[in-house]
């Protein structure tokens, strides 16, 4: 992974005097994507699929706070969770604690 970031590195010195071309990048880009998920699934990792990642986007949050993600500004995203369970949460609202069970992904990681 080491090999095929350091030409994609942008804050790299080297890459600023002397960026790689295109083709080079490309697969250097592929080799790093690879790497990462191999990396990962020898791991115990699980990878989202992107509906399963879409549709929790959709869903409403605990926290009162809409995101939106566009992405299509990315070339490659990619979620992975290596284990996943439902815990309950208390919420207070105005006079009222209410008891929601929540899905949750413990130890994550992002490939953006």
């Amino acid at each position: 992974m080491k090999c095929a970031f350091a030409e994609l590195d942008p804050n790299d010195d080297v890459y600023r005097q002397n960026p790689s071309a295109p083709d080079n990048r490309n697969a250097n880009a592929e080799l790093l994507i690879k790497a990462f998920d191999r990396t990962l699934t020898r791991a115990n990792y699980q990878r989202l699929d992107h509906d399963a990642v879409r549709a929790a986007l959709n869903k409403a949050s605990i926290i009162p706070v809409q995101t939106a993600v566009d992405f299509y500004d990315y070339e490659t995203f990619a979620f992975y969770y290596r284990t996943s369970n439902e815990i309950d949460l208390k919420v207070k609202k105005w006079f009222r604690t209410k008891t929601l069970t929540v899905g949750n992904y413990d130890r994550m990681a992002v490939l953006l």
